[in-house]
C-alpha cells in the first residue's frame, strides 16, 4: 500500500498552521525558572505550540550570547515545566530557552516520513472495522466494556466512545495485560504527561511487570537510560562549573575597581595589624589569667597524685606477707585435692579389676592375675607415701591460716587497686600539667607580640574598615584569572557543547534499546511523535486514550506505528480543529452507536442501552 494517503493530510495541516501563524525556528526564552523547595526549578509553560526541544538555561541575551548551562532532568506537569538545574546555577542564568520547533514542524515532518500505514489508511478512509471478532472475557468487566475489551484485541481499526468516569482506564489496563499474554507488542498513547502517570500506574498496580517490560517515555525511561551518560555527564558536570566561575568574574573585577581607591599598603598593613592586636589582647588576656591558674592547679594535682601513690604503694607492700600466706594456702588446698583424687583413681582401679569377668582361657586368667598384682602394688606404694605428703600440704596449710587470721584476698585486691589508681593518676596528672605549661607558654608568647604594636588611632579604624587590602588582593588574582581563561573560556564551552552532545547520543541510544525492548510503551500524544526513541519503532495494537481531544493528524501520525490494531478511545470535544472523532462523523453517543467499529461506555452509574435492531451502517461523509 502506498503512502499517499498522507497527502492531503499535510496539505490540510499546512494550510491550518499558515492560517494560526505558526513562528519560524530558532531560540524561544520560555520565562525564568523559579526555584522550589524541593532544589527543583519550575516555570509555567505559555505557548503550548513550541515543542520542548534541547532546552538549556542561560541569561536573558540566549544561549547564542552567553553561558549555556545543561538541564539534568525536565518533565511537564500539566503545562508546568519542572526541570533539575546543575550545580552551582548562578541566579541570572535561570531563563529557559529551547529551540524553537512548533509543534507542527515535528508534525509535518512525521508524516512526509510515513511509509505504508494501512490502519491509518483506514481512518483517513473512514473505515473502522467490524464488531470485535475476540470472544474474550475478563472478570470484573461487563456489557460494553468487555466490547471495548474485546475491541482492543481484534484486528483493524476501532474506536470506543468513553466519556470521562466510563472506567476506560480500566478497560486498557486489562486490554494491555491480556494483550501482554498473547505476546503481544503495546504502544499506550495519553493526551498529557498526567494522564500517561495515571495510567503508568494503574498498570503496574495492575500487572506489577517485570523491569523492563513496561515503560514510560519521558522521565521512566531518561532516567533507565541515564548510567549510559552517567561518566560525561560527571565530565560535563566540572567543566560546568569552571564555566559558572568564569562567568562571574568579570561582574566581581569591575564592583572591586570601583570600590578600591589610592591608598598605602605598608600604612594599612600597620593599622590592622594594630587593630588586629587590640582584639587578640581582649581575648588573650583573660585566657592568659585562667591559662595561669588551671597551671597551679595541675601542679598541686601532680603533688598530691604523687602522694597518694606513695602511699598505695607502702599499703601494698605491707601486704606482702599476707599475700604469700594467702597464695600458700591456695597451693596446700589444691595439693590436698590432688593427692585425694590420685588415691580415689587408684582404688577404684583396683575394684574395677575385681569387677572384671573371669572366663576366658588360661591366657586370659594369667594377663587379669598379672594386671591384680600390678595395680595392688601401685596402691601400697602411693599408700605409704601419700601420707607423707599429706602431712607436708597440712602443715603449710595450718601455717597459712595461722598468718591469715581474719584477713582475706579482698584487702589485697583493694590495695592493689588503689596502687594502680594511683599510677593511672599521676600519669594523667603528669601530662595535664604538661599541657597546661604547654598552653600558659604560648599565651604569654602570644600576648608580649600584640604589645608589641601598641594602641591603634581612630585612624587606623576607618582606615581598616574599608577592608582594602583583601579587596586589592581580590582584584589582583581575578584579574590575573581573568587574563588567563580567554582561551580556556572558548576551550571549556567547545567541551561543554561536545560532552553535552555526546551525553545526549549516548542517553539517546540507551533510550532506544530500552524501548525497543519493552512490550509496553506508554507515553504522551506529543512525545510520540517526536521523541527519536519512538521515530522506528512498530508495535502489534496501539492503544490511543482522549484522542477525542487531538488533532486528527496527530493520531493518524500515532497510527503509523501500529502492524495490526488500533483502538481509539475518546469522545467528541469542542477544540477548534479536526478530531479521528469528528472525522468519523461521531459527535455524540448516538452517532457512536451507528458505528460498527465504535464501542460505547456509559458513565458509571448511568445503566447502559439495550439496542436490540442491528446497528445501522456509518453514515458517508465523504
Amino acid at each position: 500500500m502506498s503512502a499517499n494517503w498522507s497527502a492531503d493530510v499535510i496539505a490540510d495541516v499546512e494550510q491550518w498552521g499558515a492560517e494560526e501563524g505558526c513562528p519560524a525556528a530558532g531560540w524561544v526564552d520560555l520565562g525564568v525558572a523559579e526555584p522550589r523547595e524541593d532544589g527543583l526549578l519550575a516555570l509555567a509553560r505559555r505557548d503550548r505550540n513550541v515543542d520542548v526541544c534541547d532546552p538549556c538555561l542561560a541569561g536573558e541575551k540566549g544561549p547564542d550570547r552567553e553561558q549555556r548551562h545543561p538541564i539534568e532532568e525536565l518533565r511537564d506537569e500539566d503545562g508546568l515545566l519542572v526541570l533539575r538545574p546543575p550545580p552551582d546555577l548562578p541566579e541570572h542564568d535561570r531563563h529557559v530557552w529551547v529551540r524553537r520547533a512548533p509543534a507542527l514542524d515535528g508534525l509535518l515532518d512525521g508524516l512526509r516520513a510515513a511509509g505504508p500505514a494501512p490502519l491509518a489508511q483506514a481512518l483517513v478512509e473512514r473505515r473502522l472495522a467490524g464488531p470485535p471478532t475476540s470472544g474474550a472475557e475478563a472478570d470484573g468487566l461487563a456489557g460494553a466494556q468487555v466490547e471495548a475489551l474485546r475491541a482492543c484485541l481484534s484486528p483493524g481499526l476501532r474506536a470506543v466512545w468513553a466519556p470521562p468516569g466510563s472506567g476506560s482506564t480500566d478497560v486498557l489496563t486489562r486490554a494491555i495485560e491480556a494483550l501482554l499474554g498473547e505476546g503481544k507488542r503495546v504502544l499506550l498513547v495519553a493526551p498529557s504527561d498526567t494522564a500517561v502517570d495515571e495510567a503508568m500506574d494503574t498498570l503496574v498496580r495492575r500487572m506489577a511487570p517485570e523491569a523492563g517490560v513496561a515503560v514510560r517515555v519521558g522521565d521512566e525511561s531518561e532516567e533507565l537510560a541515564a548510567d549510559a551518560s552517567r561518566e560525561v555527564d560527571e565530565q560535563r558536570a566540572v567543566v560546568a562549573a569552571e564555566l559558572a566561575e568564569i562567568a562571574v568574574i568579570d561582574a566581581e573585577i569591575e564592583r572591586l575597581r570601583a570600590e578600591l581607591g589610592d591608598y598605602d599598603t605598608v600604612t594599612y598593613r600597620a593599622a590592622a595589624a594594630r587593630l588586629d592586636a587590640e582584639r587578640d589582647l581582649d581575648e588573650l588576656r583573660p585566657r592568659l589569667q585562667e591559662a595561669e591558674a588551671a597551671a597551679d592547679r595541675a601542679r598541686r594535682a601532680v603533688v598530691d597524685a604523687a602522694t597518694e601513690l606513695r602511699e598505695a604503694v607502702d599499703a601494698q607492700a605491707a601486704l606482702g606477707p599476707l599475700r604469700e600466706a594467702l597464695e600458700n594456702e591456695r597451693l596446700a588446698i589444691e595439693g590436698l585435692a590432688a593427692l585425694e583424687q590420685r588415691q580415689r583413681a587408684l582404688r577404684d582401679g583396683r575394684v574395677a579389676l575385681d569387677e572384671e569377668a573371669r572366663s576366658g582361657g588360661w591366657r586370659e586368667r594369667r594377663q587379669h592375675r598379672r594386671q591384680v598384682e600390678a595395680a595392688d602394688a601401685e596402691l601400697r606404694r602411693f599408700t605409704s607415701v601419700v601420707a607423707e605428703g599429706r602431712r607436708r600440704w597440712l602443715d603449710v596449710q595450718l601455717r597459712a591460716r595461722a598468718a591469715i587470721g581474719e584477713h582475706s584476698w579482698a584487702e589485697v585486691d583493694a590495695a592493689d587497686r588503689r596502687a594502680a589508681a594511683a599510677e593511672r593518676a599521676v600519669s594523667g596528672a603528669d601530662e595535664a600539667y604538661r599541657r597546661a605549661r604547654e598552653l600558659l607558654i604560648g599565651l604569654r608568647r602570644a600576648v608580649e607580640e600584640a604589645e608589641a604594636w601598641g594602641p591603634p588611632t581612630e585612624d587606623d579604624r576607618q582606615l581598616v574598615a574599608r577592608k582594602l587590602v583583601s579587596r586589592q588582593a581580590r582584584l589582583r588574582e581575578l584579574t590575573a584569572w581573568r587574563d588567563a581563561s580567554g582561551a580556556r573560556r572558548q576551550a571549556l564551552d567547545n567541551r561543554e557543547r561536545e560532552l553535552a552532545e555526546r551525553a545526549q547520543a549516548l542517553r539517546a541510544d540507551a533510550e532506544a534499546e530500552i524501548v525497543g525492548q519493552a512490550r509496553v510503551v506508554v507515553t504522551s500524544l506529543a512525545r510520540s511523535r517526536v521523541h527519536p526513541a519512538l521515530a522506528e519503532a512498530d508495535f502489534d495494537v496501539v492503544l490511543v486514550d482522549g484522542a477525542g481531544a487531538a488533532m486528527l493528524a496527530e493520531v493518524l501520525l500515532v497510527l503509523c506505528r501500529a502492524t495490526a490494531a488500533a483502538v481509539l478511545f475518546g469522545d467528541s470535544e469542542q477544540t477548534g480543529f479536526a478530531t479521528c472523532f469528528s472525522h468519523l462523523g461521531i459527535e455524540s453517543a448516538a452517532d457512536a452507536e451507528a458505528h460498527e467499529g465504535c464501542v460505547v461506555l456509559q458513565e458509571v452509574g448511568i445503566p447502559e442501552q439495550r439496542h436490540d435492531s442491528p446497528r445501522s451502517p456509518a453514515p458517508d461523509r465523504s
